[in-house]
């Protein structure tokens, strides 16, 4: 059975097929801590990673947003100490 027979008969039988979303692993802060805090911006009205020790912080709309923001901001800093 091909992936366009399959989807035709969970059609019919009233279902959608749709692709598995792979959630991307956080990396630790740069300060060494590996637990933050998820909070709600209210200046922004946006979600905010927080890491609780040094304060570094990440925001975006969608919690998705947030942990690519989170890991893009730390690979930057590294990038820039190395």
């Amino acid at each position: 059975m091909t992936l366009e027979e399959l989807k035709r008969e969970a059609k019919a039988a009233g279902y959608k097929l749709i692709p598995i979303q792979k959630e991307e692993k956080l990396l630790p802060c740069t300060c060494g801590r590996k637990r933050r805090e998820t909070r709600l911006d209210v200046k922004t009205r946006r979600l905010a990673l927080v890491c609780p020790k040094c304060g570094r912080r990440a925001i975006g709309e969608t919690e998705k947003e947030v942990r690519e923001n989170w890991n893009k901001g730390i690979r930057d800093q590294m990038e820039a100490k190395a």
